[in-house]
């Protein structure tokens, strides 16, 4: 599975923190993890996923600071949905940076 390009679990009531394994799936291209029950922080590991062109945890519970290496490190992306979660702080400027970016969701957060 280290060849992975999409990985949708979108709608399985999942529970608890993203893991940390997903930062192996180097490959991965589309990433959804939408409409679930996940928890914590976007773990740093994802950083690894540095071809997502996708990224959507959108309708979670995930808190805390987005992170700033999502503009650094994961530049490819076209679609970035973090809506209704509860992240706080503020918009990273590193998102700037993401020259290919046409969706950009952050809606329903404490920003």
């Amino acid at each position: 599975m280290v060849n992975l390009v999409v990985l949708n679990l979108a709608r399985k009531k999942l529970m608890g923190p993203i893991l940390t394994t997903l930062g192996r799936l180097m490959d991965l291209e589309y990433l959804d993890l939408s409409n679930n029950t996940l928890s914590g922080e976007i773990p740093a590991s994802l950083r690894n996923c540095s071809k997502l062109k996708l990224l959507d945890l959108g309708e979670n519970q995930l808190s805390g600071n987005i992170p700033t290496w999502i503009g650094k490190s994961i530049k490819s992306l076209y679609v970035l949905s973090l809506r209704s979660n509860t992240f706080n702080g503020a918009i990273p400027w590193g998102i700037s940076h993401l020259y290919s970016l046409q969706v950009l969701d952050l809606a329903l957060n404490n920003l």
